[in-house]
């Protein structure tokens, strides 16, 4: 640890170790560097040492409480649209670490604290729901906190960060894709109750593997010829995703989704639509059944593994392989059950799931609505 004069840049700094890197802070005056040195001091001496306290002048200090960091950092780090449900949602875990007697001061935050949190997350009832959140949307409550985190660590506020207590996701609910039939059913509901977007949307799932918070925050300037860029993801690793034709010409035509299409009413018309064609009590039967789609026939049609997972933006090889666990059993239904002397239709737009309705009053009803 030491103040000094860099004469090359015509400023004082101090330099020290922080979490075992030489870091360095450069200021306008000694007076400013012996500051931030008398400052790290006091913070080694409390355990809060960090390069938040160093007084550097070119950026305002940043809170360490969870929710005003966020409040102070969203904005860089999350789109407009998304950041009310991110705020939401780590204010969900800094109520659940207080209620567990812990501080929801991000320098303070461990594996244990946020694990008794996750448990205490687990005892609450959900706002005007009478069961607690699921591990799913406790997930979601903790990739924000670790996004948060992640970024924090950079800027020097706080250490490394932690290991996370993700909880497990129940077994039956990550195995379960849609069949061609459902998809042909699905966009016939929709279309029959006239919102041909949300039969588009649904099939630009299926087409592009995307979660629906990824499709929802696409931007006319996210898209690069066959290529969608995504920055904002679920594991904070911006990615492209390659585009068929079909799914150019959807987005190319309904971009922006915002503005025009939330999450609550995508959620709302696929519920509608699970009820309508039988599928009510099906709890596999959801949103993210798309992205398994996508998944699984990237796999029946012949393509690596490897390459599915680079396709939906897996970090680990292991999430990948659920499909192809999935794959393997379909290639048995299909050894049992399929004729090879025929091929099933294949829904390639929402209009195709007219041509298979059976029922020709059905159908007909289904067009008038198009048309209208």
């Amino acid at each position: 640890m030491t103040v000094y004069f860099e004469a090359k840049r015509n400023k004082w700094c101090f330099e020290r170790r922080f979490n075992g890197k030489p870091k360095r802070s450069r200021f306008n005056s000694e007076v400013e560097a012996r500051e931030a040195e008398k400052l790290w001091k006091e913070g080694e001496a409390s355990g809060t040492a960090s390069g938040n306290a160093l007084g550097d002048p070119t950026e305002a200090r940043w809170p360490v409480e969870l929710v005003p960091l966020a409040e102070a950092a969203g904005p860089r780090l999350w789109k407009p649209e998304r950041l009310p449900q991110v705020l939401h949602s780590i204010h969900r875990v800094s109520t659940a670490l207080k209620a567990s007697g812990h501080s929801a001061d991000v320098r303070r935050i461990t594996y244990n604290t946020l694990d008794d949190a996750v448990a205490s997350l687990k005892g609450i009832k959900a706002h005007r729901r009478q069961r607690p959140p699921s591990n799913s949307t406790i997930k979601l409550y903790l990739s924000a906190v670790h996004k948060l985190l992640t970024w924090a660590e950079k800027k020097e506020i706080t250490g490394s960060t932690p290991k996370f207590p993700w909880p497990e996701l129940e077994g039956a609910l990550i195995r379960r894709d849609i069949t061609y039939e459902e998809e042909r059913k699905a966009y016939a509901y929709f279309l029959s109750r006239n919102r041909p977007d949300i039969a588009e949307f649904v099939e630009c799932l299926i087409n592009t593997g995307m979660r629906r918070g990824e499709l929802l925050g696409l931007d006319p300037e996210d898209i690069r010829g066959a290529w969608a860029i995504l920055t904002e993801t679920k594991t904070d690793n911006p990615r492209g995703v390659p585009l068929t034709a079909r799914a150019q010409a959807i987005l190319s035509a309904r971009l922006p989704w915002h503005g025009k299409l939330t999450e609550d009413q995508v959620r709302y018309h696929w519920d509608m639509m699970r009820s309508a064609i039988g599928l009510e009590e099906d709890p596999r039967f959801t949103l993210h059944s798309c992205r398994h789609a996508c998944a699984t026939r990237l796999l029946n049609a012949g393509v690596g593994v490897e390459v599915v997972q680079k396709f939906l933006g897996h970090e680990r090889i292991n999430t990948t392989m659920i499909y192809a666990k999935l794959h393997n059993q379909t290639l048995q239904n299909v050894a049992a059950s399929f004729s090879f002397s025929e091929r099933p239709a294949v829904v390639t737009t929402a209009n195709d799931a007219l041509k298979t309705v059976e029922d020709d009053t059905q159908a007909e009803a289904f067009r008038k609505a198009l048309a209208s």
